[in-house]
């Protein structure tokens, strides 16, 4: 294996995959960097939703990777503008944001880029960004959906912060 960031990936995906989370290394193809990839447990077995990690080409002083999930929600032509402003007031409430919607592709991703210390990769560092990924589009991201389907922006908000306030109380 000559590609270092692959490597790193690699011993990325064992850590996990000890740890129970199902992780893949997919080789660097053409532009495309090497990715770890890992799937987000859900109940909603309609959408099976996978993290795909990779470190950013050219970015090594320092590091830096990137969390990606492809949603794949419906958002109508009418409901932009809500969804755009209730996913500007969804990032400012998560402690991990990346909630981004395509104006003109009408798409919803999730993606949460961070600098690394690759020397050493601290595999828990890694792990938690993961788990905040994850929990952020699993326990949110119906409310994404909503918003894309024309959902009352007020009443979106105040299923957020119900859902906010919940999970603060334990």
């Amino acid at each position: 294996m000559n590609d270092p960031q692959e490597e790193l990936l690699g011993l990325l995906a064992d850590e996990l995959r000890e740890g129970g989370v199902p992780a893949i290394v997919v080789p660097a193809d053409g532009a495309m960097p090497a990715q770890m990839v890992t799937s987000i447990e859900s109940t909603d077995e309609q959408h099976h939703l996978r993290v795909h990690s990779y470190f950013l080409p050219d970015a090594d002083a320092p590091a830096v990777l990137q969390h990606f999930v492809t949603l794949p929600y419906d958002i109508t032509v009418a409901a932009l503008p809500t969804a755009a402003r209730f996913i500007c007031a969804l990032n400012a409430e998560l402690p991990v944001t990346g909630f981004e919607l395509g104006e003109r592709s009408r798409a919803v991703v999730f993606r949460h880029t961070h600098a690394v210390n690759i020397r050493p990769l601290d595999p828990g560092v890694v792990a938690w960004t993961l788990a905040m990924v994850s929990s952020a589009v699993t326990e949110l991201g119906d409310l994404v959906e909503a918003a894309g389907g024309g959902a009352d922006l007020d009443e979106l908000t105040t299923r957020l912060q119900d859902r906010l306030a919940a999970v603060a109380s334990g």
